[in-house]
């Protein structure tokens, strides 16, 4: 049927669109490195900010928040630190296409010098090869298949360069079929190196 076909026609450049907006906007997050706009962010408003732009109610996916009390602020640009943990949850839940539990966990480690905060997020995923470890913040490297509606593999590779520019490392933790651990270690505010002192 001729009608289905145009439909079907429509809704894959709506798909496309909608893949290369995205795209767009991770590109733009990318190449700001050099103009951070830098303001001490409360840490649990961060996270809930890039929880509440990415998974929706309803979805097959749920996020286990934990915020550590009384975490100590990030003097980071927040929108392109909000970025760099969408980046982490969609690239979590790209890892379980069936749905599954994500966890993002935020909490202090005041015995680094400096002093960091360390955002984390957690997938149950199937896990990255060993082989491939070396591979994930290099742009476009991907295990998905060419051509696939996920992406282009730029995910981890926008929250790399997002969280290098901002000071900080991102450590990731994978073995197949265990799922995988992706951290963010940022330099707290010199403002308030812990809340309350």
């Amino acid at each position: 049927d001729s009608q289905s076909t145009e439909y079907q026609f429509l809704r894959e450049a709506e798909d496309a669109t909608r893949r290369a907006g995205q795209l767009t906007q991770r590109f733009l997050a990318f190449s700001r490195g050099a103009a951070l706009v830098r303001e001490n962010i409360d840490v649990g408003r961060l996270v809930q900010e890039a929880i509440q732009g990415v998974v929706a109610e309803g979805s097959h996916w749920s996020v286990q928040c934990e915020v550590q009390d009384g975490i100590a602020d990030l003097h980071v640009d927040g929108a392109q630190m909000c970025q760099a943990i969408r980046s982490l949850l969609l690239n979590a839940m790209e890892a379980m296409p069936q749905g599954g539990r994500i966890r993002d966990q935020a909490r202090d480690l005041p015995l680094k010098e400096p002093p960091l905060v360390q955002i984390s997020v957690t997938d149950t995923g199937a896990g990255i090869p060993p082989e491939h470890l070396d591979k994930i913040f290099d742009p476009y490297f991907s295990t998905k298949e060419r051509g696939s509606e996920k992406g282009m593999g730029l995910g981890l590779t926008v929250a790399h360069a997002i969280v290098t520019n901002h000071g900080g490392k991102v450590e990731v933790e994978s073995s197949p079929g265990q799922g995988t651990t992706v951290r963010l270690l940022l330099p707290v505010s010199k403002d308030r190196e812990v809340k309350g002192s």
